[in-house]
């Protein structure tokens, strides 16, 4: 019955066939291909490199004999980061110009989704990758879990946040998700911008759970209008560790006399630091 159906699909364009080619016979065309997403990413792909993880990038010959990535881009360009790479596994097909290769770009991305930073968490944990084994070891032990359903008690929804922190400084992550969950989610959701700027704070010494009755009246909701309300006034596009701090730190500010600020020599240290490209935030 299914062949049958299958008979009647549309077919469209040459099969394609497996092969090598040379990086620099490679080339990408801006005209429909998507900006670098991140200088950082390509570098760490670079550095990472895996052939299983790369697998073949999609390219088109075109009728003058140049070839065009149509899918693989930014593996191609992190390729061309290390001096062991000269050629890479392809699929060729043929080409009818730009238009063709945009309307195969096209076909190839529109129903494709992004893998989820919980389903790469899991697999991490699967591979016994650090440091998301280790964190796994520690959210076992602390009672806390990866899933996307972020409403639950003690639920992390955010992992790729998280790893980050953790990698950068694992006491004030620690400290960070704790206090989350003290302070306002005990019991109920986390929150990834709560996170980040708990951390942004525990990691400059600021003394946090000395206000933590003033942060429990405020609640969750409250803290995170205010964090939105400091990107909105420093007219960032993402949030930065330091935005979703001061957020934090507003809150504690206000109607005191005394202001509680972050300790000016570590502060500096913290807002120097390169955090990559702004990001989607994941909640």
């Amino acid at each position: 019955m299914l062949r049958a159906k299958a008979e009647k699909w549309k077919r469209q364009g040459d099969p394609g066939r497996q092969c090598k080619i040379k990086i620099d016979e490679l080339g990408i065309d801006k005209s429909y291909q998507r900006p670098e997403v991140s200088k950082n990413n390509t570098l760490d792909m670079a550095k990472k490199w895996d052939w299983v993880s790369c697998g073949s990038i999609v390219v088109m010959q075109r009728t003058d004999g140049t070839i065009w990535v149509v899918d693989g881009q930014q593996r191609l360009l992190a390729a061309k980061h290390r001096e062991d790479i000269k050629e890479m596994s392809c699929i060729l097909f043929k080409s009818e110009g730009p238009e063709h290769e945009a309307q195969a770009f096209f076909g190839l991305n529109v129903h494709r989704r992004p893998v989820s930073s919980i389903a790469k968490f899991n697999a991490a944990v699967m591979a016994r990758m650090k440091p998301q084994i280790d964190i796994k070891k520690w959210f076992d032990e602390e009672g806390f879990y990866v899933s996307d359903d972020g409403k639950k008690d003690k639920c992390i929804d955010f992992p790729r946040v998280f790893t980050d922190s953790w990698e950068e400084n694992q006491d004030a992550c620690k400290k960070a998700i704790n206090a989350q969950y003290e302070l306002f989610s005990n019991p109920g959701r986390m929150y990834s911008k709560i996170h980040k700027g708990l951390f942004y704070l525990f990691k400059s010494g600021t003394p946090v759970m000395e206000y933590k009755e003033k942060l429990i009246t405020a609640g969750a909701f409250k803290v995170n209008r205010e964090i939105n309300e400091e990107k909105n006034r420093r007219g960032t596009e993402g949030y930065s560790l330091m935005c979703c701090g001061y957020g934090i730190l507003n809150i504690i500010n206000w109607k005191k006399r005394k202001r509680v600020i972050v300790p000016s020599k570590i502060k500096k240290l913290i807002d120097d630091e390169d955090y990559g490209p702004p990001e989607i935030m994941e909640m």
